[in-house]
């Protein structure tokens, strides 16, 4: 998900994250399942560019890092990792949502799937 290259699509190094599909990946592939501590680092990294663009381009970083929060919620669900590490995480998690939900609950889907934001799909993350 962290990529560490200096340039990944139109990402810098401080902004790189890779989007793939890894939930389907993951069902036949339990090795690319991640450890604790690889989802800690990639958390804080999601939530650190929150703090790149906390203005109108939201919107669309709120697109970008709900599928990698997602997949990390699913691998800590399927590791059962319930330790205070894995709490913290859920909680930064918690937080992305309820920003999200406060933030962007003015969009409408005017603008199609890429420009708006589904409250209902949020606090189903969130739940």
């Amino acid at each position: 998900m962290l990529a560490e290259s200096e340039t990944a699509g139109k990402g810098t190094k401080s902004f790189a994250v890779c989007l793939f599909d890894k939930d389907k990946d993951a069902e036949r592939l339990p090795s690319l399942i991640w450890p604790l501590p690889v989802l800690q680092k990639t958390t804080n990294h999601l939530l650190r560019l929150l703090g790149m663009c906390y203005d109108e381009e939201l919107l669309g970083l709120y697109n970008i890092l709900s599928d990698p929060m997602r997949a990390i919620r699913m691998d800590l669900k399927m590791q059962h990792i319930s330790t205070l590490g894995a709490i913290l995480v859920d909680e930064h998690m918690i937080w992305f949502h309820v920003l999200a939900m406060h933030e962007l609950c003015e969009y409408t889907n005017e603008g199609g799937p890429s420009e708006w934001f589904d409250g209902h799909l949020n606090i189903e993350q969130m739940n």
